[in-house]
């Protein structure tokens, strides 16, 4: 899976830029899309560096430098759909599939048993410290897929330890708030997780069209190809939460 996974995005990138490395057309790509860049001026800009290696037959990096210095260095306009806010909004319905995920997890041992679904001052606290973590990322994307990229053993260690807050709070504060019937609980996951699942693949669907990374002289079978394997790619994403949800509640009931 692994293999075909890399397989398929060294042939995107290669399609993209047949003259450019791999890796410094990667770097490329990910530079612009973190400032914000559409993905026509980003085709564009990745089309003149590939005409200039095949014209010079050189490589990007002898000709360019890094990467993320020569994007950076283009100063090309950002689009206000890739502003932060805008990528707020953009993240609200995985928050949704995220509390019908939550809500379906957390209902699971008492869908067995048949006791009511208590929800502690824990699970509000963690719930509340995974919203605050989305925001700040999203507000803060840049820096913080920066780190990943650059600093991979840090960005690990980072993510452990909101990991581990986000756990204090379920082991600190166990006392029930509130309870809830077994049914109410399962029917508010689902029709969470629900709603969440088919908002995202219809935010996909309509702006796969605005985000994706096209050049001047694409022709419209090369642009639906390439579309088709990016809505792949969202699918993937998008479908894991409920696949998860699924596996985790049948293997519940199974062991119970």
């Amino acid at each position: 899976m692994n293999a075909t996974a890399s397989s398929n995005r060294r042939s995107y990138e290669q399609e993209l830029a047949p003259h450019v490395e791999k890796q410094w057309a990667e770097a490329f790509i990910v530079e612009l899309r973190l400032q914000g860049v559409s993905g026509k001026n980003l085709g564009a800009a990745l089309a003149e560096v590939d005409s200039h290696c095949a014209d010079a037959d050189e490589s990007a990096r002898q000709t360019f430098g890094d990467p993320a210095v020569y994007a950076k260095s283009l100063q090309l306009p950002t689009d206000p759909a890739n502003s932060p806010r805008a990528t707020v909004i953009r993240l609200i319905p995985t928050a949704v599939q995220i509390i019908g995920f939550m809500t379906l997890i957390r209902a699971s041992p008492s869908y067995v048993s048949g006791d009511p679904v208590a929800i502690t001052a824990g699970d509000v606290g963690m719930f509340a410290i995974l919203v605050g973590a989305v925001v700040v990322f999203a507000w803060q994307i840049r820096p913080l897929t920066n780190l990943v990229l650059r600093r991979p053993v840090v960005a690990t260690a980072g993510l452990m330890a909101v990991m581990l807050v986000m756990l204090l709070p379920l082991v600190l504060w166990q006392h029930p708030i509130a309870e809830f019937a077994v049914l109410s609980a399962v029917s508010f996951g689902v029709v969470f997780l629900l709603v969440g699942t088919v908002w995202e693949v219809a935010r996909v669907r309509t702006e796969a069209a605005e985000e994706q990374i096209s050049r001047p002289l694409d022709s419209s079978e090369e642009l639906e190809r390439r579309r088709r394997f990016e809505l792949r790619m969202n699918y993937l994403r998008i479908f894991i939460f409920p696949v998860i949800a699924a596996v985790l509640i049948g293997a519940t009931v199974l062991l119970s």
